[in-house]
This record gives structure tokens, C-alpha cells and sequence, in this order.
């Protein structure tokens, strides 16, 4: 460009400052404009200060220009103000009309997301507004087979502008069954608009086919609360990858949803979704599955039907911890109110409680109530229903309940009720300690031990002992009265004075003084006492049943031994059962009278373990030992009668239950109603009813039945 021509408007010259010489010297700017106001030249200058370098100052230009930069180049952006610094100049030309693009195009057709009818669509966009240039417009067009335009499949040249609207048709078809993307964007020839919004069509579509060859098949039963469903994938008849999507529920029409899957991605050459969910344990459930290609949902495939069959673990709770009174308080007031801390129970069930109430020596129950409610906070208070005495010590306990299973019971806790305190009040009564409960001893020198009784006035304490033939206690062997206690020791022993008869059963008692009252007696308990010299002159008794190998049904079989010939007016026999040969740990009979029928027989009193081998022999009186027999536990768990016809009241037995076997009683549809504990007498006895005490119905329920070793299935019916 000449600039040289000096045929435009003189220099316009404009300065700041107050003084030539001052802090702040004048500023010179002066602007020419060239060719009729085509072109402009800025320059500025510092008058005054030499060296002065003020900030930048703004110009305006009056109009658009381009800047011209030191290679010719003109393609800058059009402004209409630059900034100036001092002793700079700039070049500027004057900006086109067409500097500005077209307005961004807009869809016309087809629709965002439509259908079309063939795999050669033509797309449209409304004309895009040209602004004050006057040059035609021109349209491009993208087709890409994502949404980022990454994949550009069809592209169109520079397409003329048409009346309202401008099209692009693809000249090759597209992929049948595809979603693709377009976009459009316009041009003047000097400035180009920014791509228009990304729209998608679908080309014509044949949706996938119904999924088959489910699993779980209709009918099926699950075992867990959240089944995997599987089917064959499916094949698109277009091609494209399909995903699946799976619905559960109660309802065979679906009206409302179990569970939904969302998008599920093919599997190799199945297809398998969890459910999300856990499902009710004993109910109907359905299910179906449809494929999607991405443009559209094949038919649904299904509905199939299954039933959630969970089998039933419980834990039982914790048991609970004594809070007040504590064991050995005095209690000063009534009611008596008796606070625990509450179980915890891992199923997170609620819990209720049992309660027991027993005299000092835990040997009466007094009072028992069941379905106390647990407390709001960490513990839980009821004040039971039981004339309590004033001046007697009671001992009690509490236990959780989960609806399920008991938990242990707590601790035993004793109180002294004393609504008068001050005045002397008898000492607890003293534990049993040894001999242990019908404990079998091969001494006939014994001693008797009991624990420390505790007094609420802290006298000291003495104790009397005494020792019976008999269980009525009418008949005395030997007693001690004023026995006292070594130091701090906590227990109490007594020698008994002279020796016992091999072969008896005994009977022993304890209670304690402070030396102006006597503690209740404790419990009764039993021994035997045997001495094992052996009289090789004796006949021994031939064991007769079970004979060696032979495989009994119950956990509490008779023994049989033949009679033997002596010279003594009486024969007494016994009986050992042991789990290893060597009798190491035995199982006692007794003296067990002789039968006059020419056999004596024993019943075993103690429940065996099914599934193992025991041996057994006798003795006669001091005779030596019979040979070593041996035979198998085989015992099933069953109920009798079944079915079961009884009316309100009647019981049935469970037979062949291990002590710490428990017996679970459900509905056909696996809902729990009752959980049974075995006992150390091998027989249960059960009144058909429900946890809460309910009479169970006309029907057929399932019984599972679990020892730690056996794990027996049965039905039982009742017939009402």
C-alpha cells in the first residue's frame, strides 16, 4: 500500500500536560488518514523529558480497521481503538464489511433424534443471517458416526445457498440400524461461522430378537437372596452391538419393579446380571430380559418365575450382663426392680427377654416370665410380679431371645431384700463345689468342698455339712456343724470321717452361720462312690446286646449282660460306656440290681453322639471285668407321633436330639416359627406351637435339624 500519497486530511495533533518542562510533560498524538479514509497512520510522541515512558494512552479510531503488521500481513482483527505507547506508531487499513461470519445455521429437518427412511438422508438447516455482507453464503455439512465428530463419515463441498433453507443429501448410503451425527456451519467467502449444535438421526432399523435359554428356568428355586439371571445373547440383524436390560417382580405383569438392571453389556456368549437387591427370603418372584441396539428395545423375553429358598442361619444373641442390683447387694425397698444390660444379636432381630427368679440356692424356680420387651437405652428393667420376702436372699438370671434362638443365660445374681436394714440378716446360702453333680468318685475317703458364703454384715461365718443315703434325706451318714474357713481362702472343705460303701449313691448339703442365724441349705447333690478292687475268684457277666459291630438306632440304648452264680445274697452289677477302648473317659451305671429273669439290663442314662462307635463291658459285684463290646450310634432325628393329631395341650416327642443339637421349625415357604434346644435326656417334648406361643395349623412344615455334626432335613404334618 502507497502511503506516500499525501492527499487526505491534514494531521490532527492532541497533547496533555501543563508544562513543557514539568513533572509532566506534554504527550503528542497525531493521526493522518490516507485515501479517502481507507487507510490511517497513528504515531505518538513524548514532549519534554527525553527519556519519558508513560503508561499506555487509548486512541480511537473512529471507524474498523485492520492493523498492518511489519510483514504486510492483514488478517487481524477488526477494532476500532488501539493502545499507543510512547514513540510508537502503527499502520492500520480499513475493515471489510464481510469481516463478520454468518449467523450460526440451525436445524430445519430432519428432527433432533429422528427416524429416517433411508440410508441416503438429506439433512437441512434455515439460512443463516448474513449481516451487512454482501457476498453469498455458502454451507458445509459433516455426517460422523459419533457425537465428537472424531469419526466423519460423509462430508459435503461448499453447497450454494437455497430459498429459506439449504440441504446436503449423502450421495452413499449409510449403515442400516446406526445412529449418526450432523452438523453445519456457513461462509461468506471472507469469514466462517462456528459449527452448528451436533444432531442425530437413525438410519432404518430392524430391532434385535427376544433373548432366550434363561437361567434360572421357570419354576427354578434360588438359594440366595441375590440370584445371577443369564440368557444367549442375541444377534441384531443390522449388526450392532446390542446391551440388555433385566426386570424383576412380584408381579407377573410388572406393575411394580423387585429390581431393574439398567444397561448390562454383552457377555461373551451369554449375557448374566446379579439382581441388586436382596430379594424376600420365601417369595415368587418374575423375571424377564429385552435386548437394545442402541436405536430401540427388542420384545421382552420371559416372564419366567422362581422362588427365593435361602436357608436359614441365625446367631443367637450375646447374653446380657447384670447392672443392679449387683450380685450381693442389699435391696431396701419394693417393688423389686432387676436391671440388665441389654444382648446384642449380630441378625440384628429384636430381642425380648426371659426371666428367672430362683430361692438363694438357685434349687426352686420361683417365678419365670418371658416377652419383656428390651429397653429404648443400653439397658433394660422389669420388676416382677413374685412376693419377695423381706429377709431372704434370692438369685436370678436373664436370658435374650431373638425370636429365634436363646442366647446363654446371664451370670446368676444374688440380692438380700431387707426393708428393714440394720437388722441382722442371715448369709447367703454356700455353692456346691465338690464332688460335682452325680459325679462318680473311685475313692471311698472323700471330702466335700463349697464355696465362701457371702454375709451382709461381713460376720464371719462357719458351716455345716451333712451327707445322706437317700434323696428324702431320712436317713444321715455323717454331718459336721461349725466347719470354718482357713484365712481368706474362698472355698470351705470337710473331710467326710470315715469311709463310704463302694457301690452307693450319696447325698450332700451345705449351709452357713454368722452365730445368730443359719443361711438356707443349698441344693442336693449326688455322688457315687465305687472301689474298684477286683476279686479274681468271681464269675464275670457275658455281654449279650448289643453284641460287637451291631449299629443302634437311639442315642440311649439298653445294655445286657448275663446273671453270674455267687455266694452273696445279692448280685449288684456295673456298667462302663466309653468312646475309646481303653475307658479312659466312662460313662457310669451304677449298682444296677440283678433281674431274676436270668439277664440284667442297663438303659444308658446319658445321650450318645450319633455317627460314633462306643465300647461297653461290666462287672459283677467286685468281680474282673467282662470282655470289651462295642457298637455304633446310627440315630436319626424324628418326631412322634407324624402326623401329628393332637388337640390343644397335647405334646409330641423329638427323639435322638444331641444337648446342644437345635431343631428349626418353618413354614413350607422356609419362614421360621419355632427353634427347638435339645437336652441331655435324648427325648424333647414339644406342644406344636410357634414362638409366640401360637397352635400351629392344619399343613405340612420343614424341619431342620443341626448338632455341629448331623444336619437332618424332615417334614412334619399336622392335622387339626
Amino acid at each position: 500500500m502507497d502511503f506516500g500519497r499525501q492527499d487526505g486530511p491534514a494531521y490532527e495533533v492532541s497533547h496533555t500536560g501543563t508544562s513543557d518542562w514539568g513533572a509532566t510533560p506534554y504527550i503528542y498524538v497525531m493521526r493522518r488518514d490516507y485515501n479517502g479514509g481507507s487507510a490511517a497512520v497513528l504515531v505518538r510522541t513524548a514532549h519534554g523529558t527525553a527519556n519519558y515512558t508513560g503508561d499506555s494512552v487509548l486512541v480511537s479510531l473512529g471507524a474498523a480497521f485492520r492493523e498492518v503488521y511489519a510483514n504486510g500481513d492483514t488478517s487481524a482483527t477488526a477494532v476500532t481503538s488501539t493502545y499507543l505507547k510512547p514513540y510508537m506508531g502503527k499502520i492500520f487499513v480499513v475493515a471489510s464489511a464481510c469481516a463478520a461470519p454468518p449467523s450460526v445455521p440451525t436445524i430445519s429437518s430432519p428432527a433432533n433424534g429422528a427416524a429416517v427412511g433411508s440410508t441416503t438422508p438429506t439433512v437441512c438447516v434455515n439460512n443463516s443471517n448474513p449481516g451487512s455482507c454482501p457476498d453469498p453464503v455458502q454451507y458445509q455439512f459433516e455426517i460422523a458416526a459419533d457425537q465428537n465428530f472424531a469419526s466423519v463419515v460423509r462430508q459435503s463441498g461448499l453447497i450454494s445457498q437455497g430459498a429459506g433453507t439449504t440441504c446436503f443429501t449423502t450421495s452413499a448410503a449409510l449403515e442400516t440400524g446406526r445412529r449418526y451425527y450432523w452438523h453445519s456451519r456457513a461462509t461468506n467467502g471472507t469469514a466462517t461461522s462456528a459449527w452448528s449444535t451436533g444432531y442425530n438421526f437413525t438410519t432404518p432399523n430392524t430391532l434385535p430378537p427376544a433373548p432366550a435359554n434363561p437361567s434360572p428356568v421357570n419354576g427354578s428355586n434360588v438359594t440366595v437372596a441375590r440370584p445371577t439371571l443369564t440368557i444367549n445373547n442375541v444377534t441384531d440383524p443390522d449388526g450392532t452391538p446390542v446391551t440388555y436390560y433385566f426386570e424383576v417382580s412380584k408381579f407377573s405383569n410388572f406393575s411394580t419393579l423387585a429390581a431393574q438392571s439398567g444397561a448390562v453389556t454383552a457377555g461373551g456368549s451369554t449375557t448374566s446380571w446379579q439382581v441388586s437387591v436382596a430379594l424376600e427370603n420365601g417369595s415368587a418372584y418374575f423375571w424377564r430380559v429385552r435386548a437394545n441396539d442402541g436405536i430401540g428395545y427388542g420384545s421382552y423375553a420371559g416372564p419366567w418365575q422362581f422362588t427365593v429358598n435361602v436357608p436359614i442361619v441365625n446367631t443367637p444373641p450375646t447374653a446380657p450382663t447384670v447392672y443392679s442390683p449387683p450380685s450381693g447387694a442389699t435391696v431396701t425397698f419394693v417393688p423389686v426392680s432387676l436391671t440388665w444390660y441389654n444382648a446384642t444379636d449380630a441378625d440384628g432381630n429384636q430381642l425380648t427377654y426371659q426371666l428367672h427368679v430362683f430361692d438363694s440356692a438357685g434349687a426352686a424356680l420361683l417365678d419365670s416370665t418371658s416377652g419383656i420387651v428390651q429397653g429404648t437405652g443400653p439397658t433394660t428393667s422389669y420388676s416382677p410380679q413374685y412376693p419377695f420376702a423381706n429377709g431372704t436372699w434370692y438369685r436370678w438370671q436373664v436370658r435374650a431371645f431373638d425370636g429365634l434362638a436363646y442366647s446363654d443365660w446371664m451370670s446368676a445374681a444374688v440380692f438380700l431384700l431387707d426393708t428393714l436394714f440394720g437388722i441382722n440378716q442371715p448369709p447367703s446360702s454356700p455353692e456346691l463345689v465338690t464332688p460335682a453333680a452325680d459325679d462318680t468318685l473311685t475313692s471311698l475317703q472323700v471330702s466335700l468342698t463349697v464355696e465362701t458364703a457371702y454375709d451382709p454384715e461381713s460376720d464371719s461365718l462357719t458351716y455345716d455339712f451333712a451327707v445322706y443315703t437317700d434323696a428324702e434325706q431320712s436317713e444321715v451318714f455323717e454331718q459336721a456343724e461349725g466347719v470354718i474357713s482357713v484365712g481368706s481362702a474362698t472355698t470351705v472343705t470337710w473331710a467326710i470321717p470315715r469311709n463310704l460303701s463302694s457301690g452307693r449313691q450319696y447325698f450332700w448339703t451345705s449351709r452357713a452361720s454368722d452365730g445368730e442365724n443359719y443361711s438356707a441349705w443349698s441344693e442336693l447333690r449326688s455322688f457315687w462312690a465305687f472301689d474298684f478292687s477286683v476279686n479274681a475268684d468271681q464269675e464275670s457277666p457275658v455281654n449279650l446286646k448289643p453284641r460287637t459291630g451291631t449299629v443302634v438306632k437311639t442315642t440311649r440304648p439298653t445294655l445286657e449282660v448275663t446273671n453270674v452264680v455267687s455266694n452273696l445274697q445279692e448280685n449288684l452289677y456295673y456298667f462302663e460306656v466309653s468312646e475309646d477302648p481303653g475307658f479312659l473317659n466312662r460313662i457310669y451305671s451304677g449298682p444296677v440290681a440283678e433281674d431274676v429273669s436270668g439277664s440284667t439290663t442297663w438303659d444308658v442314662t446319658v445321650p450318645l453322639t450319633s455317627g460314633t462307635t462306643y465300647y461297653w463291658r461290666s462287672r459283677a459285684n467286685n468281680s474282673p471285668y467282662s470282655g470289651t463290646s462295642s457298637f455304633t450310634v446310627d440315630a436319626e432325628v424324628f418326631i412322634a407321633p407324624n402326623p401329628y393329631k393332637g388337640k390343644r395341650g397335647n405334646s409330641v416327642r423329638i427323639f435322638n436330639m444331641a444337648p446342644e443339637g437345635t431343631l428349626t421349625v418353618t413354614t413350607i415357604t422356609n419362614q421360621p416359627l419355632r427353634v427347638i434346644n435339645g437336652n441331655s435326656n435324648g427325648v424333647v417334648y414339644w406342644d406344636v406351637t410357634d414362638a409366640n406361643g401360637r397352635r400351629l395349623g392344619s399343613d405340612v412344615y420343614l424341619c431342620y435339624y443341626q448338632d455341629g455334626t448331623r444336619n437332618i432335613n424332615f417334614k412334619f404334618a399336622v392335622i387339626r
